[in-house]
């Protein structure tokens, strides 16, 4: 009986091998995560992210949030308050 399906081989790990524990944690974030850490809905966060409130770059049509930048916008918003 043959099998449809077949097996796919990883190459063998050589020295050039790059391991996602070589690879640096992201330093920005997504508008939704940016959402979720302020407890807003996405619609609202994308308005304030257009209105330069939270800081942010557009990348072709995707907005990112730099960490560090956000995390000082944050700790100003706090200081402020």
């Amino acid at each position: 009986m043959t099998d449809n399906h077949s097996v796919l081989r990883l190459p063998d790990r050589s020295d050039d091998a790059v391991s996602l524990r070589d690879i640096p944690a992201p330093q920005v974030y997504t508008v939704r995560q940016v959402a979720g850490l302020l407890g807003l809905n996405l619609g609202m966060t994308y308005d304030l992210i257009r209105k330069g409130e939270i800081p942010a770059k557009r990348l072709g049509r995707r907005w990112l949030v730099p960490r560090e930048s956000f995390h000082a916008w944050l700790l100003d918003m706090a200081s402020a308050s």
